[in-house]
């Protein structure tokens, strides 16, 4: 059975986590990593809201 979703307030803050399957990286090269970026700020504007911080990290080989 499914969660039910998350109520949106407001005045709330979110810790958003995107993440590839198995952990993989989701960037292939520094042109991905900001074209993310290009693309964030963009929806920022478009829907007004706050960006109090962001962390792009590669995948550490074990």
């Amino acid at each position: 059975m499914p969660r039910q979703a998350r109520e949106k307030g407001e005045f709330s803050t979110y810790h958003i986590i995107q993440r590839g399957n198995d952990r993989k990286d989701i960037f292939s090269s520094d042109h991905d990593k900001n074209r993310y970026i290009e693309t964030l700020v963009k929806m920022k504007y478009k829907y007004n809201f706050i960006i109090y911080a962001y962390c792009l990290m590669d995948s550490v080989p074990s």
